[in-house]
């Protein structure tokens, strides 16, 4: 049994057409064994002219592939056209008589039919790349890395050519409508807005996220799942501050954390909470001195608070949007946000002096002076950030008695 295995990946096409035998091929061909040796010279010549038959990219139905990327280019991402397409293309490469043979001869070929096979799969790319090309510019989008136009397209290829293979086989399972929708989904995947940063591994971490995050995190255990939070955040902050918001993406910063993107997912779902997240760690791991020194007044140390704010913000300026977007919007994110806790606690402090010019509560006087610091910040980064922290303290703060 195993040498008959072994002499199967032996085998060469003229080792194929000599088990059907010269006879039978020119009896098929309706010319005598002496014509066929006349015009080829032997079988090994003839099985090359065979394979490069069956490998001609002309033979390719090149109009009917023409009329249905057509009909998708004329529409604005237009979702229906774009499954009918590939349903379409399974049910054309699934009835084509020649994909076993191109397949078998592969297979079977050996070596030799690698080159050829390579060939032909090229200009097929080739052929497709120069319609696709333009029905990307139509809608407006363009590939995400890692893909280019080559490798989209193969890809695209190999998941049509296993799934003709799996419908021609077993058509029960692998169904026109349900091979459209994963061909289409590489399809949104892959490609995004002309000008969106974002990677595929930033749009599969988009997509693998999940609204219930803590089924999701909670079989890692707790002291795990912090130290890699903070690996994330440690490998996020030099990036965001050295080329901002857009210059990074969720794959860059898992590859430099060690972890997968969908890992990176479980902890901050996108970039923006990655980003904001970010900020507040930038600012929290200054504080803890700042406000617990006892001998300096407390509109002092608040002031120097807001000044580290303010520093923060103007070094992550990138990342001082996205954390000003959750402070504003009420998100979940935001409460517990040790940046406004420390601020609070001063603010509170004032208010037991009767210092605040103000009657809101504590934790809405601490949201406005954070709210408004990095405001200011975002708006004018290269201002005096000391006098800013001080204009900002005096909005609410009532001056010290001399």
């Amino acid at each position: 049994m195993e040498a008959a295995v072994r002499a199967l990946r032996e085998l060469a096409p003229a080792d194929l057409l000599s088990a059907i035998g010269s006879r039978e091929l020119a009896r098929r061909a309706e010319v005598s064994s002496t014509s066929l040796f006349y015009h080829f010279g032997s079988m090994e010549a003839f099985a090359d002219e065979v394979v490069g038959r069956v490998f001609d990219p002309d033979k390719l139905p090149k109009e009917r592939t023409h009329a249905l990327i057509g009909r998708v280019r004329a529409g604005v991402v237009p979702l229906p056209d774009l499954l009918e397409l590939h349903r379409q293309e399974l049910g054309r490469l699934s009835g084509d008589p020649e994909l076993r043979v191109r397949l078998g001869l592969w297979a079977l070929g050996g070596a030799a039919v690698d080159d050829v096979y390579a060939a032909y799969l090229t200009e097929l790319d080739r052929l497709l790349a120069a319609l696709v090309g333009p029905v990307f510019e139509g809608w407006g989008r363009e590939l995400r890395s890692p893909y280019d136009m080559a490798t989209f397209v193969a890809t695209q290829g190999a998941l049509l050519t296993g799934s003709a293979i799996r419908h021609v086989v077993d058509p029960r399972v692998s169904r026109p409508e349900v091979f459209a929708r994963a061909a289409g989904s590489l399809s949104v995947v892959a490609v995004g807005p002309v000008g969106d940063r974002r990677e595929v591994d930033d749009r599969l971490a988009e997509v693998n996220y999940y609204a219930d995050r803590a089924a999701v995190v909670a079989p890692t255990a707790d002291g795990r799942r912090e130290r890699t939070r903070a690996r994330i955040l440690q490998a996020a902050s030099a990036p965001f501050a050295e080329r901002g918001y857009d210059g990074v993406t969720l794959a860059q910063v898992a590859r430099a954390a060690g972890v997968s993107v969908s890992t990176l997912a479980q902890h901050f779902p996108t970039k923006a909470a990655l980003a904001a997240a970010v900020f507040r760690h930038a600012v929290a791991g200054h504080l803890a001195g700042l406000t617990t020194d006892p001998t300096t007044p407390a509109d002092d140390r608040l002031a120097d608070v807001v000044g580290e704010i303010a520093r923060a913000a103007g070094t992550y300026v990138g990342v001082a949007a996205p954390y000003l977007a959750e402070a504003t919007a009420h998100d979940p994110r935001h409460e517990g946000d040790p940046v406004v806790t420390a601020v609070r606690a001063l603010v509170e402090e004032l208010a037991a002096a009767d210092r605040l010019r103000t009657s809101l509560a504590a934790g809405a006087v601490a949201d406005l002076l954070v709210v408004t610091t990095v405001s200011q910040v975002v708006a004018a980064p290269s201002q005096d950030l000391v006098r800013l922290a001080h204009d900002v303290v005096g909005l609410v703060v009532e001056p010290s008695e001399v």
